[in-house]
């Protein structure tokens, strides 16, 4: 009885072992834009940016709607949820995982292409980031990582409704924060 217990207990360690959760633990995020508008630079950013970033496999996405686009103030029927359908959009690719795990500099700079998609407008666009990686030298974790990701997006390829109006070229950074969530 006593060796079929400790089976279980050494089988059941094993299957919460394995079961661990392989995402990187997000302390904060942003999106943030600027964009041109009748000649006028104008900036904002959205601080409830759902981002999820596996650190076995460097799968990235990052979860939008479409009214995260919508600078705050401006375009009140799109921030109304009865003032338009909200869509969800998806910000995903694939970042340089080992890259990130074995960072010896403070900073490191990569190209990564993102796809932005929205089903039901049978949207995907391909956008180009420059991603900035810097390693506090005075975080209390090894693995803690702050992300800054610096894209373009074209207008005229995703005609978004919340950038009706604006300039051709938006600015766009996703900002976040984090760290691998290993015991």
């Amino acid at each position: 009885m006593k060796a079929i217990t400790i089976s279980l207990l050494f089988l059941f360690s094993a299957t919460l072992l394995l079961a661990q959760d392989a995402q990187y633990l997000i302390h904060n995020s942003l999106m943030k834009i600027k964009a041109g508008k009748k000649g006028e630079s104008v900036e904002w950013q959205n601080d409830n940016v759902s981002v999820r970033f596996d650190y076995r496999t460097g799968e990235f996405i990052t979860y939008l709607t479409n009214t995260d686009f919508v600078k705050p103030g401006e375009d009140i029927g799109m921030t109304k949820e009865s003032g338009a359908t909200k869509r969800q959009l998806t910000l995903s690719g694939t970042l340089p995982i080992s890259d990130i795990i074995n960072q010896q500099q403070s900073a490191q700079n990569y190209k990564v292409e993102l796809n932005l998609e929205a089903d039901d407008l049978d949207m995907s666009e391909t956008i180009l980031f420059d991603m900035l990686i810097n390693k506090p030298e005075s975080a209390n974790s090894k693995s803690y990582r702050m992300f800054t990701l610096n894209g373009i997006l074209y207008n005229d390829q995703t005609n978004l409704p919340a950038f009706v109006g604006y300039d051709n070229e938006i600015q766009l950074w996703i900002i976040f924060t984090g760290s691998m969530n290993v015991q």
